[in-house]
């Protein structure tokens, strides 16, 4: 498969220009076709006014308070999933603005091309605790689904039309992080995976402007009942999520 069978889409803030000329000169070098997602700015957004976000919901499963970067992180996931429904390609690979390709990029791409049975693959992890294989790809590609997490990040996924439709039925309203509700599988039957290893790396430097810092305010213990239930359901779910299916051996 070349680089044009499938379509790039980087989010990225107005205000970093700087971090989209980083991840162009990167998809040059493989030939990557790059298509710019205009990111949400959330410090301009209610989120109490917003009908994409359930505030209440967030802040008591969350504990704490919901960070404008958050719900801008999470609004532009949204748009970048409609901007590939519309393209019309039937793979999307989308990205944060901090990602680096990699010579694995392409090869894995190709590989999930020729493989049915997915919905969503993470190509990006910082944590990979509990991996356990669920199929085995061609050219020596795992995918599979972790025990415990999340595993962190929405720096870049690869996602079929069918995946896009069932994750834009499922992610809204907002309450939880992107990178949280994106490995959420069991919600909507979701066929998610993450590979076993990373398919792509980071720029140097510092992380991606679209979620941002500051303003984040945990609540005390004794505000924090309703978290704790819910992340014990959701440890308990995601363990029967990455038991489902596992080690079912090659895709051919």
């Amino acid at each position: 498969m070349s680089a044009n069978a499938f379509q790039v889409y980087v989010i990225n803030l107005d205000r970093s220009p700087a971090r989209l000329a980083a991840v162009k000169a990167s998809a040059d070098v493989y030939a990557f076709p790059v298509n710019r997602v205009a990111a949400v700015e959330g410090r301009a957004i209610s989120a109490e006014n917003h009908p994409g976000v359930d505030v209440a919901r967030f802040e008591r499963v969350n504990g704490r308070t919901l960070v404008p970067g958050e719900l801008g992180c999470y609004l532009s996931h949204i748009k970048a999933l409609e901007a590939f429904l519309a393209d019309g390609r039937e793979i999307g690979l989308i990205c944060e603005d901090d990602i680096a390709f990699t010579d694995d990029t392409l090869p894995l791409m190709t590989t999930l091309a020729a493989t049915s049975g997915w919905d969503v693959v993470k190509l990006f992890n910082f944590r990979y605790r509990g991996f356990l294989p669920h199929r085995h790809l061609q050219d020596g590609w795992v995918i599979g689904r972790c025990l415990h997490g999340p595993s962190g990040s929405s720096a870049a996924y690869a996602v079929t039309r069918e995946g896009a439709r069932r994750l834009l039925d499922n992610l809204l309203p907002m309450m939880l992080p992107f990178d949280v509700a994106l490995e959420r599988g069991w919600k909507g039957a979701i066929r998610f995976y993450t590979t076993d290893r990373r398919a792509i790396g980071l720029q140097p430097g510092e992380a991606s402007t679209i979620v941002g810092q500051g303003g984040l305010i945990k609540y005390p213990f004794y505000r924090r009942g309703g978290t704790l239930l819910f992340r014990a359901n959701e440890y308990v779910r995601r363990m029967a999520f990455a038991l489902r299916g596992a080690a079912t051996g090659s895709s051919r």
